[in-house]
């Protein structure tokens, strides 16, 4: 069960002096919450509203609470320790508290050293006064492999050991030494002993939100007294040009670990330089001098990403390993979602989270990104690959492999064809090709996999490095055909096999089809009622075969079970629904929740919910009605009048871009359309990302005023402020896109945004959850359709509504901004009952006292916005 709360007292706090300005009640409350819940243990659920200091708050109460826990265990140590100690829990209790006061004093002194130390790079640092300064780089080193490097070794039946540490029984003769450091042996550092610490791991989507936490951190005293790391991909730090110019991600991590099985670089007598057989990367210094000062350096100040690899160019070595070797000594671990919720990718960085305190910021996402490090997805394209790379390696190297390497290719082999055949495959009486479920045991069956030994060949492939050798030869031989002119690292080129090869050749070496099989094979081992295999036949990449999970709960749970406490905490969390899910079997007691105001006053938001028009057409926008031109006609009118009197930015969110596409074309055909323009610039969110920036560039010009110098010129008068933006809920405008003041003065949702039903993946998982319901309520002695309506409903109402409410929380970024809300749909006023119905009662909290459903229709609604619009814009006069 998860909480570790040990023996020690429940902490108390309500002030926290180290936030850097008097917070506000509201920030106070949250606070003040978050420590009680950090305190008791459990699952933590907070929202709190862009604009009130969410992560500021985040950083003081964890920050306050561990450095209070730490000095509580001082003197109350945790109830394990003394059966951690000689002699376990049956020694006498006298000699059991002195081994607890031994272990305690220890403890205290390796935390001392560790201080001690990082303090002397802290008072180097203030006295200079600046951060260090970006240097050059060094060049990087590369060589071509030797052949045998490619063999694959055998494997002792029964090890046990950490990937990419096989026992062997030698095949070929190996004369590579043991890696060693940056110049050498004469550069060895040792590595101090690690206290034993509670650490907090603060986890997001992307790199700029962990940056942001990392300049919040310096603006409070914890800066000087804890020590953070920050963990980012081989991509965002890898600074070896050779490797970073490969662009994906699969290829640089492949050849990151091609170059480390080459020996390092060493220093000739006598001189300062650097050599080093088969073009080792010279930049990894692990076990080095450079790399424990470096380590130092990292823990002594906190670093955003980008300075980390700043200061990696300057001391000429990778801050990757810098910041993994430096993960036992921090306070603080910041890391992307990736890097937590695999355990596979835990495991080999060496995240711990027992005992920790595990704090995911923007949670709303968090349900998807499970489902997302759990999935595998491998086209019918990267199958081909996959057999033509095995396929040349067994031509070549079969009369020297072993048994196991000629069995797991083999078998391997077998699952790629059988990829391939299923990627081509229509389901029978289909004639579209459409995509559709299997389980996991009928796919196995239909496809005569059940005699492959997953896990077994999944160890295999991992302790042998398979993957990096077989791609490796296939690499060495297109650098054969490619011919020379590359200057590039060794053997980490992409290209075509033969100068041809129909294409496989990028394909292998860019996008990791081997990795992508063994992690569809990962998804194979799963239990069958926690995935489904989804295959889509045809398509440009030949169709393709994708394992998703059904019950992301199941597989989150091992990091519910571990840690001391989960914190979630979001600008918007509401519904909840989706996110409890990944809480199977945590009991009530144990779930904490805490939903912050807002820091403007209602009177600065209006949400006014719409069932009509002015001419009193409904704006039904079931999908059965929403292409009658009649209701589009109605919409275009009413966006033209909110456009006409709100003093800036109008955001438009459609349920997908096929429908908002639909909408303008019925705008253009009558007319419409010039009359919106000649209002405001219309804009609408492009499907590419590349065009993303420029299009909220031109938004941001058509809502400021043009600058003016001196007296205003003559002639026609100044364009009116403002701009229709339309937008896609889900869709790259809708979240994490900051919409405030002038810029997003209003937001209209069209309609109500419901996944689509006949997704099969969706399909399967609202069908386990209703099937996981139904067990337990067999479990209980309950016979019949107990559940009315079954979870699946509530379910999918959930989905819809947090599209919903990621929209409405663009605009309100600040005490002093406002906006209205309207929501377009008969739907939405339809369950403004007492008590509210969904989908209303699944809006924010903080939005409810400002909702308002104007009776009489669109009339005196647009009176009420007219009104709204001029007692704001008095207060900014």
């Amino acid at each position: 069960m998860m909480g570790h709360p040990g023996a020690a007292a429940v902490l108390h706090r309500t002030d926290f002096p180290a936030f850097p300005h008097e917070p506000y009640s509201i920030q106070r409350d949250l606070m003040r919450s978050l420590y009680e819940a950090l305190s008791k243990g459990g699952v933590g659920f907070f929202e709190s509203p862009t604009g009130t200091g969410k992560t500021l708050c985040l950083i003081s109460a964890c920050l306050h609470w561990l450095e209070d826990s730490r000095a509580a265990s001082a003197t109350a140590p945790k109830a394990e320790e003394g059966a951690a100690v000689a002699g376990g829990p049956h020694m006498p209790d006298w000699m059991r508290g002195h081994a607890e006061r031994l272990e305690r004093d220890r403890q205290a002194h390796l935390l001392r050293a560790q201080m001690e130390r990082l303090e002397v790079l802290r008072s180097a640092r203030r006295q200079r006064g600046a951060r260090p300064a970006a240097g050059a780089k060094t060049g990087p080193g590369g060589a071509p492999n030797d052949d045998d490097e490619f063999i694959l070794e055998e494997v002792e039946e029964g090890a046990a050991s950490e990937p990419g540490a096989s026992r062997k029984r030698p095949v070929l003769s190996d004369s590579e030494s043991e890696e060693e450091g940056l110049g050498g042996p004469a550069l060895q550092a040792e590595t101090p002993e690690v206290p034993s610490k509670t650490q907090i791991i603060f986890c997001s989507r992307t790199h700029s939100q962990l940056s942001q936490f990392v300049g919040e951190l310096r603006r409070t005293r914890f800066v000087d007294s804890l020590s953070l790391v920050v963990l980012g991909s081989r991509g965002a730090l890898c600074i070896n040009d050779a490797v970073a110019r490969l662009g994906s991600p699969a290829a640089v991590n492949e050849a990151c670990a091609e170059l480390q099985r080459r020996p390092a670089p060493r220093k000739k007598a006598g001189s300062g330089e650097r050599t080093g057989g088969k073009g080792a990367c010279p930049y990894l210094a692990r076990g080095g001098a450079h790399a424990a000062s470096l380590r130092d350096m990292v823990l002594a100040h906190p670093i955003d990403i980008e300075e980390l690899a700043k200061l990696g160019q300057r001391r000429a070595v990778c801050p990757y390993y810098a910041a993994r070797d430096a993960l036992p000594e921090a306070d603080i671990i910041l890391a992307p979602y990736s890097a937590l919720l695999l355990r596979e990718t835990r495991d080999a960085l060496g995240l711990q989270l027992k005992g920790n305190v595990f704090v995911v910021d923007e949670a709303h996402n968090l349900v998807d990104a499970v489902n997302d490090a759990h999935s595998a997805t491998v086209t019918g394209r990267q199958a081909a690959a996959c057999t033509a790379q095995m396929e040349r390696y067994l031509a070549q190297y079969r009369s020297r492999l072993g048994m196991q390497a000629c069995l797991a290719l083999q078998q391997l082999l077998l699952v790629s064809r059988a990829v391939g055949r299923a990627c081509a495959a229509r389901p029978q009486g289909s004639q579209t090709g459409e995509a559709h479920a299997r389980s996991l045991n009928a796919f196995v069956l239909e496809h005569g996999l059940e005699g492959v030994n997953i896990f077994q060949l999944l160890r295999y492939a991992s302790e042998t490095r398979l993957v990096q050798r077989v791609a490796g030869y296939w690499r060495s031989c297109e650098m054969e055909n490619s011919g020379p002119g590359s200057n590039s690292v060794p053997g980490m080129e992409a290209g075509k096999p033969g100068g041809g090869g129909g294409g496989l050749g990028i394909e292998a070496a860019g996008q990791g089809p081997l990795h992508a099989l063994l992690s569809l094979l990962r998804g194979l081992r799963s239990a069958d009622k926690d995935g489904r295999i989804i295959v889509d036949p045809g398509g440009a990449d030949g169709g393709s075969l994708r394992f998703v999970l059904v019950d992301a709960g199941r597989l989150f749970s091992s990091i519910v079970s571990e840690a001391r406490s989960v914190i979630l905490a979001s600008g918007t969390l509401s519904p909840l629904g989706p996110l409890l899910t990944l809480f199977p079997g945590v009991p009530m007691d144990r779930l904490h929740r805490f939903s912050c105001g807002h820091v403007v006053g209602k009177e600065r938001l209006l949400a006014l919910a719409l069932a009509s028009g002015s001419s009193g057409t409904p704006l039904d926008f079931r999908f059965s009605r929403r292409g009658d031109p009649a209701v589009l006609r109605e919409l275009g009118q009413v966006l033209l009048n909110v456009c006409r009197v709100t003093p800036g930015g109008t955001i438009a969110f459609f349920p997908s871009h096929h429908y908002m596409e639909e909408a303008v074309a019925s705008w253009k055909a009558s007319g419409q359309w010039t009359r919106l323009e000649a209002c405001v610039p219309v804009l609408l969110e492009p499907r590419t990302a590349a065009e993303v920036d420029a299009t909220l560039v031109a938004h941001a010009a058509a809502c400021a005023p043009p600058p003016t110098f001196g007296a205003l010129p003559s002639g026609p008068p100044p364009r009116r402020l403002g701009c229709l933006l339309l937008a896609v809920v889900g869709g790259r405008l809708a979240e994490g896109i900051n919409f405030g003041d002038a810029l997003g003065r209003a937001v209209v949702m069209v309609g109500l945004p419901y996944p689509n039903p006949a997704d099969p993946e969706l399909r399967e998982r609202l069908r386990a959850m209703d099937a996981a319901a139904a067990a337990a309520s067999t479990s209980l002695g309950i016979q019949g359709p107990a559940l009315q309506p079954p979870p699946s409903r509530g379910h999918y109402q959930d989905l819809c509504m947090k599209g919903v409410n990621q929209c409405i929380g663009r605009a309100i970024r600040h005490s002093r901004d406002y906006a209205a809300v309207l929501l377009l749909d008969p739907r939405y006023a339809e369950s403004f009952t007492k008590p509210l119905r969904p989908p209303l009662a699944k809006l924010p909290a903080w939005i409810l006292p400002s909702l308002e459903v104007p009776q009489g229709g669109f009339g005196p609604a647009y009176t009420r916005l007219v009104r709204f619009f001029k007692a704001m814009q008095q207060t900014e006069g």
